[in-house]
């Protein structure tokens, strides 16, 4: 592996070479060192408990930052609050130097991003299902441009097989849907990459080494840094070198030090040019549990962080190069189109209303889907399966825009005693025949989530 022939490569050049004496003229040895953490949002843990604790939870993530003050972090599970939170923490730490990455995207599991240095482009991707995106940085550093992406794919919770509509090109038929965002992060990556930048993709990819999201991004190139390095693969009987399955519902869980981790789900994958090599530290992240602090946090997620570093030979040339490297910065999780009346506006609300409210019965739902009869029995399977919990279930629309006469696209989450649980869907309405209707595929998105074969009718 060509990391792994690196890191003789850099033990040679930094033992041997002074600034003066180095044979590859002005050549200076650089170092960018990254870690990523899902830091928990902690919509699951009890009401009374402010998101396990939340507050101070990310205070404790920045007191580990400050140890080594790394040049690049990214979490996920990130919303407005965290990201308030963390910008008000990191103004203390590592003399003030970060600054924080944050389009305002209002959805409640998000990526973040904070670094060092000066960012050239800043980009957020939808992909594949309603629920997850990828965030792209590109940072100018000593070691010139470098491309970072973040991204937490999907879970057991909204995981499913693909179909033609919901998992396009680069995705595989028979991907299901993680599979199929690894795909697409791998896809858009590669095509933003800067000329000589290390590209790295870090984050919760909720998939295990062996599994077909990790074979798939390793095909592109990508190596797993984690063992890379040399780091002993995750023994689930013990908890060392994994990174997920500590309890994420309860402050016990996080206040445990002898809590253990199951599997490794998170990564550090980083393809570099022929000038970088990996370095240390590079594996897991504050990997020990904490003992003796105020506010009784073993853990501040349920998540082990994991880090990497890497050296690159770099010119004043490559440097002042990458610091050039710019692109415009965008968002791609909102649209802008037309505006609507107030009427239209209520209609398009009324329908998703019908549909998701847990008030609402089959009929009303039925009737209110872009041919709902078609989609019936899929209806009534939801329908069935919440019956405990309807009376507490709601819709909360967010923004009903018109796309063009008959074609509204919506924004809207679905909660849960009045708690998202499903966070800033984005969903689109269609009008026929004078009526508005939520379109059968915005449906579908929603009513098929982490089921294990989609039925014929959403396909």
């Amino acid at each position: 592996m060509k990391v792994l022939v690196g890191l003789v490569a850099l033990v040679v050049v930094a033992a041997g070479c002074s600034d003066s004496d180095s044979p590859h003229g002005d050549r200076q040895l650089a170092n960018v060192h990254v870690v990523s953490q899902n830091i928990l949002h902690g919509e699951a843990c009890p009401a009374d408990s402010d998101k396990c604790h939340l507050p101070d939870r990310v205070a404790f993530f920045s007191e580990q930052i400050a140890t080594t003050c790394p040049d690049i972090v990214a979490l996920q599970e990130a919303n407005q609050r965290i990201v308030e939170e963390l910008t008000k923490d990191v103004k203390t730490i590592c003399d003030g130097a970060y600054h924080v990455v944050w389009d305002r995207d209002p959805g409640t599991d998000r990526e973040v991003v904070l670094t060092k240095h000066p960012v050239l482009a800043q980009q957020r991707f939808r992909l594949a299902g309603p629920l997850r995106t990828a965030l792209w940085v590109r940072v100018a550093t000593d070691a010139g441009a470098v491309d970072f992406w973040t991204a937490h794919l999907a879970s057991g919770s909204d995981d499913r097989p693909c179909d033609r509509d919901t998992c396009p090109k680069p995705c595989q038929v028979k991907d299901m849907l993680n599979t199929c965002q690894g795909r697409e992060l791998g896809e858009l990556a590669y095509a933003r990459r800067a000329p000589d930048s290390p590209l790295i993709l870090a984050g919760d990819f909720n998939a295990t080494p062996d599994a077909p999201t990790l074979r798939a991004l390793k095909a592109l190139g990508l190596e797993d840094t984690h063992l890379a390095a040399r780091n002993p693969e995750c023994d689930p009987t013990t908890g060392r070198s994994c990174t997920g399955g500590r309890d994420d519902t309860s402050v016990a869980g996080l206040s445990d030090p002898r809590a253990k981790q199951k599997e490794r789900i998170d990564y550090v994958l980083l393809d570099p040019p022929s000038r970088c090599h990996l370095g240390k530290p590079t594996g897991l992240f504050e990997e020990a549990a904490a003992t003796g602090r105020k506010d009784g946090l073993a853990h501040p997620s349920d998540h082990t962080g994991v880090q990497a570093t890497i050296a690159c030979e770099t010119t004043a040339a490559q440097k002042a190069a990458g610091a050039k490297a710019t692109t415009s910065s965008t968002t791609s999780t909102t649209s802008a189109v037309g505006t609507i009346d107030r009427a239209t506006k209520q209609a398009v609300s009324a329908a998703f209303e019908a549909v998701f409210s847990g008030t609402s019965d089959l009929d009303t739902r039925v009737a209110a889907i872009e041919d709902g009869e078609s989609v019936r029995s899929v209806v009534a399977s939801g329908f069935a399966a919440n019956q405990a919990i309807a009376s507490r279930i709601s819709v909360k629309i967010h923004d009903v825009t018109l796309h063009d006469a008959t074609h509204a696209d919506v924004t809207f989450s679905l909660l849960l005693d009045g708690n998202a649980v499903l966070d800033h869907l984005p969903g689109q309405a269609v009008e026929v025949g004078g009526s508005w209707f939520i379109t059968k595929r915005s449906f579908c998105d929603v009513g098929t989530q982490g089921m294990k074969e989609i039925p014929a009718a959403c396909q």
